[in-house]
């Protein structure tokens, strides 16, 4: 029988990886970064070196490194969106469109003082919440979140609370309702 000890729950925390790829943590952990590994009759190398990283995503066909795609799990995982596009033209098309919006210029001028104006309305709300108790209780989970969606409205849509918030929920409406895309791109 197994003791109570044994079906305790591991402590959460953010080092997930050893838990999502244990194999990958081990081997890691094992030969030191990077390291090579086999996946069925393929061999990987894995990196964790942020330069190095860089220096093969920015890799559009130049030769110099062969980007592989996910297993069969990591695709179930990753779906077909933008993560899973790794390889040849395609990925080089997404990366030139999905690069412009994300210059440090345009982040700096455009964008900062849209997160700055969402971050303090979010706490001057809490600060009403507080009324001027020493304690109180927040759903801070929510509030990040509600946070998080406001500032993407502001920033990659332009659009403001209300117009904001319609938008994204109709773009997570199509996310989970796939036949709905499809109606939408008959309808163009």
């Amino acid at each position: 029988m197994d003791s109570l000890e044994s079906r305790k729950p591991a402590p959460l925390n953010h080092d997930v990886l050893p838990r999502v790829s244990p194999f990958y943590h081990m081997w890691s952990n094992m030969y030191g970064k990077p390291f090579l590994y086999w996946s069925g009759t393929k061999p990987r190398l894995a990196i964790s070196d942020l330069d190095m990283i860089k220096a093969v995503m920015m890799n559009t066909g130049g030769g110099s490194f062969d980007q592989t795609g996910f297993d069969p799990k990591g695709k179930i995982l990753f779906g077909q969106g933008l993560v899973a596009l790794v390889v040849g033209e395609q990925w080089a098309f997404h990366r030139r469109i999905i690069n412009h919006p994300f210059r440090m210029e345009r982040v700096k001028a455009g964008w900062l003082p849209e997160i700055v104006a969402a971050t303090k309305k979010m706490l001057e709300k809490w600060e009403e919440k507080r009324d001027g108790r020493d304690e109180f209780e927040l759903e801070v989970h929510r509030e990040l979140y509600d946070l998080s969606a406001d500032i993407m409205s502001r920033t990659a849509f332009g659009r403001k609370e209300t117009a904001a918030n319609a938008l994204a929920w109709a773009l997570l409406l199509l996310a989970l309702n796939p036949e709905w895309q499809d109606k939408a791109r008959e309808e163009r």
